[in-house]
C-alpha cells in the first residue's frame, strides 16, 4: 500500500514539475494524462496525507515481529556486553513510546 502511494505521488510531482507555472496551466487548458494541474495538486496533497499516515501506522503493524526477531537474535548471539544491551534496550523503549504514541 505504501509502495503504490509512492509511485502516485512521485506520478503526480512529475506531472506538477512540469505543468506551467501559476494560472497559465488552466488558460491553455494544459493537461498531463488526462488530468489538469489542479487535479495532480489535489492527488498530490492528499496522498501525501495518506502516506504520512502509512508511515506512521508501519511500525505499528510489525511491532510485535520485530520485538520477537529481535529476542531470537539475542538468544542465538548470546551478547553480554552490557553495551550492546544497553543500547538494544534504548532502540526498544524508543520504539514502545511511539507505539503509545500512536495508539
Amino acid at each position: 500500500m505504501l509502495t503504490i502511494t509512492f509511485i502516485i505521488i512521485a506520478i503526480s510531482g512529475v506531472a506538477l514539475y512540469l505543468a506551467p507555472s501559476g494560472r497559465i496551466a488552466e488558460s491553455i487548458g494544459w493537461t498531463f494524462l488526462g488530468l489538469s494541474k489542479d487535479s495532480w495538486e489535489t492527488i498530490h496533497t492528499y496522498l501525501g496525507f495518506v502516506m504520512i499516515g502509512l508511515v506512521g501506522l508501519h511500525p505499528l503493524i510489525g511491532f510485535n515481529s520485530m520485538i520477537t526477531m529481535l529476542r531470537m537474535g539475542l538468544k542465538k548471539s548470546k551478547i553480554e556486553d552490557s553495551w550492546d544491551i544497553s543500547i538494544l534496550n534504548c532502540a526498544v523503549s524508543r520504539v514502545r513510546s511511539l507505539r503509545q504514541l500512536y495508539s
